[in-house]
């Protein structure tokens, strides 16, 4: 084995590391505790659209988020809960539900959010589909 040969991996990782995406300050709760909350309806090929709410909390060490998705149709809409604990890595924020689910998101440059798939890489963007931060 060639002597640099062990330092490939070490140096994929470094390299890896260094096309992270630049933390984004999350508004009311980047300098400890508070409450920050997105909104935005996403289209919907059976129903008249998606109504999402995430709402994140920061207390002490304690990092709580709910998230409300509510399919508006004209029978009547159909709501789901979620909740769980989250974190930021970088411009992301990963969704660790109780159920054991799991989503993430990249917080643009502007606050909005967009779904990402598992490895942090934003999905394709429909029109409506970002997350607007909701004023306090």
């Amino acid at each position: 084995m060639h002597p640099l040969a062990s330092l490939c991996p070490a140096f994929l990782l470094l390299a890896a590391a260094g096309c992270a995406r630049a933390p984004v300050p999350l508004p009311g709760i980047a300098q400890g505790d508070g409450r920050v909350e997105w909104h935005g309806t996403a289209p919907c090929v059976d129903c008249a659209g998606i109504d999402t709410r995430l709402v994140l909390e920061r207390e002490n060490q304690d990092r709580r988020y709910m998230l409300v998705e509510t399919y508006v149709a004209g029978t009547g809409d159909l709501r789901f809960v979620d909740h769980g604990q989250w974190q930021q890595e970088a411009a992301l924020l990963r969704l660790r539900s109780v159920a054991g689910g799991r989503r993430t998101y990249e917080v643009r440059a502007d606050g909005r959010l967009q779904s990402c798939d598992s490895h942090g890489r934003p999905l394709p963007l429909q029109d409506g589909a970002l997350l607007s931060p909701v004023a306090p």
